[in-house]
């Protein structure tokens, strides 16, 4: 716009796990990946290929190698047993032989639904309990795996699939895509300077999720559900239009505290007017209530001269 701006390349991913965050399962996300111009591969919008590892394994694996190889290269450069090992995979029909072949080598398997990215982050995270994604996902979540483990010293490898529909592939291979060669965390993503944020959208291994907290204004309605059982001395600020009190967007609620105040009032006279214990006894029986009350306003009576005139 004649400002002097550099132009730069953004790969972002509002919500990346629709249907986790539809059912409310975990690992749902919202991220973005910025480099300056021509530092994000433009892949096409098919699937691909992909191999994810650590730091720890960044250069031992290789995508065209066995399961079983690979997994022995992760085990070793983790130093654990491959029983130790838990490899992330996309629950599909495509992947059974994939995932035969993972529990014939004797590692873990964590089936997802969705949300391979927010897994391939998780590789590259110790603590999160995930050594290496395997399986065919989307391409374009392959940029952005690319551009977060270039941060975090991980390792991507990835082949784009051919596509059955002809147009697909003949406009992936006008944007210069090449379907026989591996792409790698510095081919995904070339740039020199990168930078990736994410956010959680439902809790999982790597993130929180976003909380939804009271924003109640004058103009919004009160809330549909019901009321709790007894009083609640706090309630949305809705007593007093435009107004906010400087406890957030909850006030106390004046109505409230007047009646409590006078049932305070109300109990202090009913035990200061309660007879003396001594003068019950001529007296007509009284609710259990009251004689305890009166019991406790004087558990040790003076005598009076006439119980009678106390009633």
């Amino acid at each position: 716009m004649g400002m002097g701006f550099p132009s730069i390349d953004i790969a972002v991913d509002p919500l990346e796990g629709t249907n986790l965050c539809a059912t409310g399962a975990a690992n749902a996300i919202a991220v973005l990946a910025a480099s300056e111009k021509g530092g994000l591969l433009h892949a096409p919008d098919l699937y691909m290929n992909k191999l994810v590892v650590g730091p720890a394994a960044k250069g031992k694996v290789h995508l065209d190698a066995e399961v079983g190889d690979n997994l022995n290269a992760i085990a070793k450069s983790l130093n654990r047993k491959v029983q130790d090992i838990t490899v992330v995979v996309m629950d599909r029909t495509r992947h059974e032989k994939l995932i035969a072949d993972i529990r014939k080598a004797g590692a873990r398997i964590e089936l997802i639904g969705d949300g391979d990215l927010s897994a391939a982050i998780a590789a590259a995270v110790s603590g999160t309990g995930v050594h290496a994604v395997m399986g065919i996902g989307g391409a374009p979540e392959g940029v952005l795996s690319a551009a977060a483990l270039k941060c975090l010293n991980g390792e991507i490898q990835g082949r784009l699939m051919v596509d059955t529909n002809t147009a697909s592939r003949e406009k992936a291979e006008s944007m210069g895509v090449d379907f026989d060669r591996i792409y790698k965390t510095d081919e995904l993503a070339p740039g020199e300077h990168i930078i990736f944020a994410a956010s959680g959208v439902t809790n999982g291994n790597l993130l929180k999720g976003s909380a939804v907290l009271w924003r109640w204004r004058a103009h919004q309605q009160p809330d549909p559900q019901p009321a709790p059982v007894g009083f609640a001395l706090w309630k949305p600020c809705t007593w007093k239009p435009g107004i906010t009190s400087r406890f957030g967007s909850r006030c106390i609620c004046m109505t409230r505290l007047r009646t409590i105040g006078i049932l305070l009032i109300g109990a202090a006279w009913v035990w200061s007017a309660a007879p003396r214990q001594s003068a019950l006894k001529n007296c007509a029986p009284w609710p259990r209530r009251i004689r305890i009350a009166a019991w406790r306003a004087d558990p040790a009576p003076r005598k009076m001269k006439s119980a009678s005139a106390a009633c």
